[in-house]
């Protein structure tokens, strides 16, 4: 999220008395895989991007074994942070805005468009630091 964006989104929660005391996730409802936020991320900075390809098959186990293993009481936290990482890349991050933005009456734009413009406006991969140039 941008930061006018983090801060309209303050500024708009303070006027509502039902926001006091409570935590929101800001977010577009929308819910990128860790895949298509690097590949939007390589669009905007033009490099070029190529996705590992895994069969439907591993996908599937991968998502049955690891969905299991991250709520597991027994295993040890590491394995089930791993087990969570696994399930963040293959299925994303799913965030539920819609209760602050409904509140608030606020849209949030594409999480696509907010990362070009956030790579446009200040381009990072454009620098180069002091002894690199000429």
């Amino acid at each position: 999220m941008a930061v006018e964006d983090a801060a309209n989104v303050f500024r708009l929660s303070a006027n509502f008395p039902e926001t006091a005391g409570q935590r929101y996730l800001g977010s577009s409802n929308e819910n990128p895989a860790v895949w298509e936020i690097a590949q939007a991320i390589a669009g905007a900075t033009g490099v070029p991007y190529r996705p590992i390809r895994t069969p439907g098959f591993a996908k599937t186990l991968l998502r049955g074994i690891t969905g299991r293993l991250c709520r597991f009481p027994g295993l040890p936290h590491s394995l089930q942070v791993t087990a969570w990482r696994t399930q963040l890349l293959l299925n994303g991050l799913h965030c539920d805005g819609g209760l602050l933005a409904r509140l608030i009456g606020m849209e949030f734009q594409d999480w696509r468009q907010g990362v070009a413009r956030m790579f446009a406006e200040d381009p990072p991969h454009l620098r180069r630091s002091a002894s690199e140039r000429p």
